[in-house]
């Protein structure tokens, strides 16, 4: 199963169009996230939840997952590390706040070999590091 959620709410490329929504602290949204963007945010985390829900239900499965969205840029040991935006949230971030690719208590790992690769390398016009888990 390969899961692409829309990344708009997570990528740094769109950050110039709207003000700070998440952050490394909060990256289901900031807590004073201006009125208009609440709805945004919330259609985004529940993308994100449903993610995970199936991310869950294919390890459960015993079947093969991947998903991709915009790169980490707060990995110092990333290509993508770009300090300017180092405390950006990302859908990495809340998939680990509920145990993807994180050690588990309970001993139920749920891990991914994780790629990180500019998409200019592919052609694209731009270089939008991305990550595939």
């Amino acid at each position: 199963m390969y899961i692409s959620p829309p990344c708009k709410s997570f990528s740094i490329a769109a950050a110039h169009n709207r003000p700070q929504l998440r952050t490394k602290a909060y990256p289901e949204g900031q807590p004073d996230i201006p009125h208009a963007w609440v709805n945004y945010i919330q259609r985004h985390n529940s993308m994100a939840r449903t993610t995970i829900r199936l991310i869950k239900a294919a390890h459960n499965a015993n079947t093969a997952w991947g998903v991709e969205n915009p790169a980490d840029r707060g990995e110092k040991d990333s290509p993508a590390y770009w300090e300017k935006h180092q405390h950006q949230g990302t859908l990495w971030d809340i998939l680990r706040m509920h145990g993807i690719n994180q050690k588990q208590q309970d001993g139920e790992d749920i891990r991914a070999h994780e790629h990180t690769i500019p998409m200019c390398t592919f052609g694209a016009d731009h270089q939008k590091y991305t990550t595939i888990w």
